[in-house]
């Protein structure tokens, strides 16, 4: 998959846009699948956490996420073109919002 098409299939699961945020925000450290769990306020139980795996793996797949195994389980961390990802949707954020007063888009 090339750049713009990975860059539509974020765009379009706003989940997908809250794990980068989320996982950019934790600074750099890797992050575990419980931790997102308690970020989204999913328990093991509800029908959401197949959204939240699904959401993982594809960004896993699309080389956004890397897995990490961790003597405590299985981790994942941001890829460099995740970040750069990133980037981008908060640019794209911040330009909407500053053009917002002028009629938006």
């Amino acid at each position: 998959m090339d750049s713009l098409e990975i860059f539509f299939t974020v765009i379009n699961h706003p989940i997908k846009i809250m794990v980068l945020k989320f996982m950019e925000e934790s600074e750099g450290t890797n992050v575990s699948f419980n931790e997102l769990m308690d970020f989204f306020s999913i328990d093991c139980l509800s029908p959401e956490r197949l959204l939240l795996v699904t959401s993982i793996w594809e960004m896993y797949n699309d080389q956004l996420l890397i897995k990490i195994n961790h003597y405590s389980g299985t981790r994942f961390e941001l890829t460099k073109r995740a970040r750069e990802l990133n980037k981008i949707i908060t640019d794209f954020d911040y330009w909407l919002e500053s053009h917002q007063f002028y009629g938006g888009v």
